[in-house]
């Protein structure tokens, strides 16, 4: 984790000025000038920093219903190319991103930090229309 934390050290303004990255003990929260945010957690996996955002705690994907997000899910991932949505052991809906610890740059974690965090914000908002993650 420490390439990672001195990457994450050095990104002081991600590349869309629409957006604020705000650094946390483990991973950063990634603020938008509408006011709406996105908490993303970081872990090292084996070779992998895998960079995960909630969507929906446990409590909302019952709510919904288990099996209507499951749907949307499903249909979500078929068009996103770089964020996998799945639901967690806790029961939370969650984004995920897996990168190549060897071989991830500045420009590279700065590029997947924005992605899934917009990702994640869109697929909440399109489900409840809030902001709680």
């Amino acid at each position: 984790m420490d390439k990672f934390n001195q990457l994450l050290q050095q990104v002081v303004q991600p590349n869309d000025a629409s957006l604020e990255f705000k650094p946390r003990q483990t991973g950063l929260e990634v603020r938008f000038r509408n006011g709406r945010h996105q908490v993303i957690e970081v872990d090292r996996r084996n070779e992998h920093y895998v960079m995960t955002s909630p969507v929906l705690g446990k409590h909302e994907v019952e709510k919904i219903g288990r099996s209507r997000v499951l749907a949307r899910l499903w249909q979500r991932n078929r068009e996103t190319n770089v964020v996998a949505f799945s639901l967690d052991k806790q029961g939370q809906l969650v984004g995920q991103i897996e990168q190549l610890a060897a071989t991830i740059d500045q420009e590279e974690l700065v590029f997947y930090l924005e992605l899934l965090a917009r990702e994640c914000d869109q697929f909440e908002y399109a489900l409840t229309g809030e902001d709680n993650m």
